[in-house]
């Protein structure tokens, strides 16, 4: 349960960091440093504090506030969409709360709880998943003004911005092909959670099927986004006898995995196996070796969407857009053509 009576100075105080600098990891975190931010958070998190804005809202009629609402706020893939949100919310006033639900349904609920009860303007929503009808009937959530980024959840028909994930992967894995490799292998994003992961093994698996590779499950494990359970895929990977000339990765923190895991096999990649992400963060170019992956626009992610929310809010009508950006194939150093 939410600890209603918990204050920004009351953090501040426990925590011997000024109520600005809390302030500020909240609604711009961007503006503060990894390490502080983390600490924070995980206070923040604790605690269970969600912010009370009713008062200003009492007095405006809104909040000019949004939520921006994300799984793990230390996933540096946000902060960059992060950063477009804030862009087009400032010159209309608008401040940005980033939340984090960490995988947990009472603080997903009580986000939603902040949307419904307008202590928020609005919502743009990156988690993939929406409350149980238990707790919001389909009619209440579609009458709260949300966005669904980069996520589609066919059960509902939300204004959307996506990207097209099951033609990227396909995209990524069909350039593996033409490098010569036959024994590629997936590490997928968590599949019973989002229809990204699905989307990216579907397009993986549909480029093998068209070339004539036939479909191998032992090359296919389901990894969190993190790197270490790139890693720890990549390890499984290599206990088999028949093992893969290619990894194709759901994003690049679980090819950074998979790339270090191989180095402490010695493997050298790309020489002996090629490795190829998704998403272009910035750690991905000075990478050793340089990434190749899947470029997401996700500055233009921020500001495509938050211009979505505020058409939501601005027009009430039920007028649904659905948008797609477009993607690129990265191709760095760490792929290479198969060596005979």
């Amino acid at each position: 349960m939410t600890n209603k009576s918990i204050k920004i100075s009351d953090i501040a105080k426990k925590l011997n960091i000024s109520s600005s600098t809390i302030s500020r990891a909240l609604t711009n975190p961007n503006l503060v440093a990894k390490k502080t931010r983390k600490f924070i958070l995980k206070e923040v998190n604790k605690l269970k504090y969600i912010p009370n804005i009713h008062a200003r809202n009492l007095r405006t009629k809104s909040s000019k506030t949004i939520i921006f609402l994300v799984r793990d706020i230390d996933n540096q893939f946000y902060f960059e969409v992060f950063r477009g949100i804030e862009k087009v919310a400032k010159k209309s006033g608008y401040s940005v709360l980033m939340g984090s639900t960490d995988n947990d349904l009472k603080k997903e609920i009580d986000f939603f709880n902040m949307v419904k009860s307008n202590q928020v303007d609005g919502m743009i929503l990156m988690t993939g998943r929406l409350p149980s009808r238990k707790v919001f009937s389909l009619n209440e959530l579609k009458q709260m003004p949300i966005i669904l980024s980069l996520e589609d959840i066919p059960e509902v028909n939300f204004n959307s911005l996506t990207i097209d994930n099951f033609q990227a992967a396909k995209e990524a894995t069909n350039y593996l092909i033409k490098l010569g490799h036959k024994k590629i292998a997936h590490i997928a994003s968590p599949l019973s959670e989002t229809r990204i992961g699905i989307l990216r093994r579907d397009g993986y698996r549909h480029a093998l099927k068209e070339s004539g590779i036939k479909i191998n499950s032992k090359y296919e494990y389901i990894g969190d986004y993190t790197v270490e359970s790139g890693a720890a895929a990549c390890k499984k990977l290599f206990k088999s006898a028949n093992i893969p000339t290619a990894i194709f990765c759901s994003n690049d923190e679980m090819a950074y995995g998979a790339i270090n895991q191989l180095r402490r096999m010695k493997i050298s990649v790309p020489n002996k196996v090629s490795v190829i992400g998704f998403d272009d963060l910035p750690m991905s170019k000075s990478f050793y070796p340089p990434l190749s992956t899947i470029y997401q626009p996700r500055f233009q992610i921020g500001e495509k969407s938050m211009e979505l929310l505020f058409e939501k809010i601005k027009n009430k009508k039920n007028k649904i857009d659905n948008i797609k950006l477009k993607t690129k194939l990265i191709i760095r150093e760490s792929s290479a053509k198969i060596k005979k």
